[in-house]
């Protein structure tokens, strides 16, 4: 059978890869992680190991990319060893011609994996050409064999659960208490500043987008984690979980019948009624994520086409709040266009619906971004390249937009911006000063106080978490 070992330098569990490595080791196949930001410890790893194929899931504009090439080319200082390379997630999603142009790389996999992947390990334990997958790109030589994306899984129960076993070797389900789960894939919106539009564009003809798990496959995998890891609180990270009724109708019935812990999922404030905001409440929801973006409707809708009104936001508001829901609005700063002015009214439009908690980032004109072309088309922000991307969404932008700075800073004090009004004459003030470790700390704390008060993430995982991760936060 084939060997394959996921390399990630990001300390947090993956469920594309759990997903990929549980359909690769039904079929017998073995895989394995190693999770290490630093090159040499994983070169080293990998030339102990020696597997058939060596994978990366990489971002776009995050330096996956770039560090999944210093441990390639660690590994091609080794005579004696040359696996194959497999470069999936995103960045070869939305940029296959940028990822497969690299000599060190011997395979691009666009999009879903599951299938593409147990293809390619099928053909190696066969001893067959694998250059013709659809959903691979494959360097042959000098030339590029670029074939179609493979077809969307259509039916999501016939993958096995998620391997959560992938990541214990490092401990990740012994101290997190919260627990994270899909229920389905694909969202039918297309915000501008959202790479879904792009990711749909690819699949269009290759089967329906939008997809859930059946309730019972759902429920029965939701047991199995109950029983195997004990934890206090679910969290559905599908990109839109409230999008189909019936479904939401059955989950909601016997997910309180038969598993019966707190959740939280995501909702657009468009979809929220008084029948699923019921349902939701009755099965044991007690968080719901709600997209608001900038308090400014005309930023919202017209820049960023959310096509959600300030009284949507109000209505869901008001109904969470009478079904005893708590919510978690999602918020941008330093959109270009956007005043000071206009991030205050983010400020205020959360006072005024009574966010229970806001979770806040800085806007990143991330490279083929349908918002990120409008906005270069208009000569609002510069060409960008995925180089010149040195920065997190959580720390600064390099668009230099009037105000950015001061934008950049109430980023960070947003937390205490909207959890206390009286201070909002002195923000005003602070904002207009330079950039600070200050800033960036009382940033930090917010944003454990969030993880643990909405997400209910215990406090030593916040602490790992946010120790293993820093230097992505400083990079």
């Amino acid at each position: 059978m084939a060997s394959l070992v996921f390399c990630q330098r990001v300390h947090y569990p993956l469920l594309g890869l759990m997903s990929i490595s549980a359909a690769l080791k039904a079929e017998g196949h073995r895989v394995e992680l190693i999770m290490n930001r630093r090159v040499d410890p994983v070169v080293e790893e990998l030339k102990r190991l020696e597997p058939d194929i060596v994978g990366f899931s990489t971002l776009i504009a995050s330096g996956d990319m770039a560090w999944a090439l210093e441990v390639i080319a660690g590994l091609e200082k080794s005579p004696d060893y040359s696996p194959l390379v497999v470069i999936g997630g995103l960045y070869p999603t939305v940029f296959p011609e940028e990822v497969i142009t690299s000599e060190l790389v011997d395979i691009a996999c666009l999009g879903e994996g599951e299938l593409p992947m147990r293809e390619l390990c099928r053909c190696i334990d066969q001893g067959k050409d694998f250059k013709g997958i659809k959903g691979l790109w494959v360097r042959d030589g000098n030339e590029i064999v670029k074939n179609p994306p493979a077809d969307l899984i259509a039916d999501l129960d016939s993958l096995p659960f998620v391997d959560r076993d992938l990541y214990q070797k490092y401990f990740y389900r012994n101290h997190h208490g919260s627990i994270d789960i899909l229920a389905g894939r694909g969202c039918p919106f297309r915000c501008r500043f959202c790479y879904n539009s792009l990711v749909a564009g690819m699949y269009k003809g290759q089967g329906k987008f939008v997809r859930k798990h059946s309730v019972d496959y759902v429920i029965d995998e939701l047991l199995r984690i109950k029983e195997r890891y004990s934890p206090h609180l679910f969290r559905f990270m599908d990109e839109l979980f409230v999008v189909n009724r019936a479904w939401l109708k059955e989950f909601c019935a016997k997910y309180r019948e038969r598993v019966g812990i707190p959740f939280i999922c995501t909702a657009r404030a468009d979809l929220i009624d008084e029948e699923n905001a019921r349902l939701l409440a009755a099965a044991g929801v007690i968080g719901v994520c709600v997209g608001l973006e900038s308090g400014n409707e005309r930023i919202r809708n017209d820049l960023l086409k959310k096509r959600i009104s300030d009284d949507d936001l109000k209505k869901t508001a008001e109904i969470l709040h009478t079904h005893g829901i708590k919510f978690v609005t999602m918020n941008m700063l330093g959109i270009p266009g956007e005043s000071v002015e206009d991030a205050f009214a983010t400020i205020r439009l959360n006072r005024e619906i009574e966010s229970d908690y806001v979770w806040h980032s800085v806007f990143l004109p991330y490279p083929g971004l349908p918002i990120t072309e409008v906005l270069e088309g208009k000569g609002l922000i510069p060409s960008f390249d995925h180089e010149n991307f040195d920065t997190t969404y959580f720390k600064d932008s390099p668009v230099g937009t009037p105000e950015i700075n001061e934008l950049i800073n109430l980023h960070k004090l947003f937390f205490l911006a909207f959890k206390f009004p009286r201070l909002e004459f002195l923000i005003r003030k602070l904002i207009k000063l330079p950039s600070n470790i200050i800033f960036e700390l009382i940033f930090m704390l917010s944003y454990a106080w969030l993880e643990i008060r909405f997400f209910k993430v215990k406090l030593r995982s916040i602490a790992r978490l946010g120790f293993m991760n820093l230097r992505d936060y400083y990079r």
